[in-house]
């Protein structure tokens, strides 16, 4: 039985959930194995305007389907910049192509206020 679907959390280094979500595997097939394997991640939180907090990760990542609309929350792929994205802005436009991989439930207001340069760890939740 293969799990469909991983709790994530965004923690800062002193242990603080900032944010939880999901990563579902139907939505990156061809990432999912690879990204959940290899967490829990640490990587520095930057951010492209008001539309998108990312984490560059030191995993390949491959091309999947492009996601047609982002959403507030979506949890993106972005496999040419190497990182993992959170949307902050309704309908943002990343410079990337960007995968649909899954959504931030809790704490995307307590996220998108940290400093540029935020160390961040990625976990799986329960």
């Amino acid at each position: 039985m293969h799990m469909e679907e991983v709790i994530v959390t965004f923690k800062t280094t002193s242990g603080k959930v900032v944010a939880k979500g999901y990563i579902r595997r139907s939505w990156i097939p061809l990432n999912f194995q690879s990204l959940v394997s290899s967490l829990p991640l640490t990587s520095t939180l930057f951010f492209m305007g008001k539309d998108l907090a990312y984490l560059p990760l030191t995993l390949s990542l491959r091309v999947e389907k492009r996601a047609p609309r982002l959403s507030r929350g979506d949890i993106v792929l972005l496999p040419s910049a190497k990182s993992i994205g959170i949307v902050l802005k309704e309908g943002a436009k990343p410079p990337y192509h960007a995968v649909l991989a899954g959504k931030v439930e809790e704490g995307l207001e307590i996220l998108e206020k940290l400093p540029k340069g935020s160390v961040i760890i990625v976990e799986r939740g329960a």
